[in-house]
């Protein structure tokens, strides 16, 4: 999900990112010989705040000299779990603003069907959603969707990406395709009481102009390193700096399934 997120770099001083979205306006009919009168541009503004992650590990110098990997080994592994401890968090927290969203498809207590994702494309179709779109499945959700799919003999499958999506992910979590449009699937969407909180929303990136979600970024996983005479040995700390919150809500739609 990250990678489709729109971010703007924290501001000095702030600790937040300022996203503006122009708010729609309306042409008018011109009266032959009349002036125009003028028309203010407005602008929907939404400041997100960044805040910290992290994760801290010790290690003593006998650990440091005497594991299987070496002492660099050992601290170049620390760094790495860290790094990607921290985007999974980063991940999660992105994730969960869908739950935002104020139109969705699908039904509480239910399982995902391939309707539920066709009517995520027609939902957004209503909400007026514009950019390359695309689906962040549950695993759940692309269980069942498999599961509808292995049980149906209609030819259209083929036509909708349905043997991709038998294949499973790749080292993306890039799952197939549904009508064209990309599917992610991921075991880091949000929960709402039982059910998994999927979504269909716009790329970000690539159409920062309609991201549904904007991030405010300070830093990405950095690791800081301090050597400690009391152990003797040192701490290693990886830490982010980020935050999430919806931009235009006009531009996702949720996708409730049963968990």
């Amino acid at each position: 999900f990250l990678p489709r997120i729109r971010f703007e770099q924290v501001a000095n001083g702030t600790g937040t990112a300022a996203f503006s979205i122009a708010t729609k306006g309306s042409a008018a009919a011109i009266t032959e010989a009349t002036g125009m009168s003028n028309t203010a541009l407005t602008t929907a503004n939404t400041t997100v705040a960044a805040s910290e992650v992290g994760i801290l590990r010790t290690v003593t110098k006998k650990a440091s000299r005497f594991n299987v990997m070496g002492e660099a080994g050992l601290n170049a592994f620390i760094v790495e779990d860290g790094r990607k401890l921290c985007l999974e968090k980063m991940e999660t927290d992105a994730l969960a603003v869908v739950t935002s969203a104020s139109t969705s498809v699908g039904t509480s207590g239910a399982t995902m069907t391939l309707a539920n994702a066709a009517g995520a494309i027609s939902q957004g179709s209503i909400n007026k959603m514009r950019g390359n779109t695309f689906f962040v499945w549950s695993t759940y959700q692309a269980r069942d969707a498999r599961a509808a799919i292995a049980v149906s003999s209609a030819p259209i499958l083929q036509f909708i990406g349905g043997d991709r999506l038998m294949a499973g992910p790749d080292e993306t979590g890039l799952t197939g395709y549904f009508a064209g449009k990309p599917v992610y699937e991921t075991n880091l969407v949000p929960t709402a009481s039982s059910d998994k909180v999927g979504v269909y929303a716009t790329d970000g990136y690539t159409n920062p102009e309609y991201a549904p979600i904007g991030g405010a970024l300070g830093w990405m996983p950095e690791p800081v390193q301090l050597v400690s005479a009391q152990l003797p040995g040192q701490q290693i700390a990886v830490t982010a700096c980020y935050g999430f919150a919806e931009i235009a809500d006009y531009c996702y739609v949720k996708i409730v399934t049963i968990g």
